[in-house]
């Protein structure tokens, strides 16, 4: 996935079968599950908004423990919770 001028790169987006369905993981950092691709996305999208959110209003910190996420990565939560925070969908920004 590319990002337009002055802003951040999407995280690749990868999709994995599960014993019930689908994972679809955006980076090493987000996932959604689903028992079909669109269920999934449906998933990653609510996940990715709550997170955008949290993270940008101060409520939700980096677990120690877990690493840290890449900056780009960050970056991008950051420009996803600026669009959920309007409010917009942030489903064209992830998925383009």
């Amino acid at each position: 996935m590319t990002s337009l001028p002055g802003m951040v790169q999407t995280p690749l987006l990868r999709t994995r079968p599960t014993g019930d369905g689908v994972r679809l993981e955006l980076g090493r950092w987000s996932y959604g599950n689903g028992r079909d691709l669109a269920t999934a996305a449906d998933d990653l999208i609510d996940r990715l908004a709550t997170l955008a959110r949290g993270i940008r209003s101060g409520r939700y910190s980096i677990a120690p423990d877990l690493g840290v996420p890449e900056h780009d990565y960050l970056e991008f939560l950051w420009e996803l919770g600026e669009v959920a925070d309007r409010p917009e969908d942030i489903r064209r920004r992830v998925f383009g």
